[in-house]
């Protein structure tokens, strides 16, 4: 009686933690499905205002302004987000964290600034937006200017596949006019 007791009791056990692991699976695919597709929702999930953000195979990518304590950097800064599922609320849900990972380029009161990464998502340029006037980036890709919308406050752009990252951008009017340009090969050379 008491094996048979004591097998039925395991048997619960183990039926009852099978039905937990369901549930956890089920909630892990929910959440999954649930990457915010709007910069507005993903700002409420992590509590941080940002300049671009865009959902890249369903990984949240994001352009947002850093800044470290005593001014040892002020930068625009790209990351993507993943779901931390031992985030440091311990709830018993996961919350969306930064990476960790993320690129950053210096923060400016010049009418526009720009960065560009290679990532698993190809090659991409970002950066903020301090003009209204401006309406889009164009890059110097493979001996031609090519352009790419943006707003403000900021912009994240992926570049097409087997494209060349720019080496100069100039930013644009809605009518063609060249409000701002940056050459990355004159910061290079400032110190020469």
């Amino acid at each position: 009686m008491h094996v048979r007791n004591g097998l039925r009791r395991r048997a619960e056990i183990v039926a009852v933690l099978m039905t937990l692991l369901l549930i956890g699976l089920v909630s892990l695919q929910e959440v999954q499905r649930q990457t915010p597709d709007t910069r507005i929702e993903m700002e409420a999930e992590i509590d941080t205002e940002f300049l671009a953000y865009e959902v890249m195979d369903g990984v949240p990518l994001a352009v947002y302004e850093r800044a470290m304590p005593m001014h040892l950097f002020d930068g625009v800064c790209l990351d993507q987000m993943h779901l931390d599922w031992m985030a440091a609320g311990f709830r018993f849900s996961p919350e969306w964290e930064w990476s960790g990972s993320w690129s950053c380029i210096d923060r400016t009161n010049d009418p526009a600034s720009a960065g560009s990464i290679r990532g698993w998502w190809g090659d991409l340029i970002y950066g903020q937006v301090n003009d209204a006037a401006i309406v889009a980036v164009e890059g110097f890709v493979d001996g031609e200017w090519v352009a790419y919308p943006v707003a403000a406050p900021g912009y994240l752009v992926v570049l097409p596949e087997g494209s060349e990252r720019p080496v100069e951008f100039r930013f644009v009017d809605a009518n063609g006019v060249v409000v701002w340009s940056i050459d990355p090969r004159d910061e290079e050379n400032k110190d020469d």
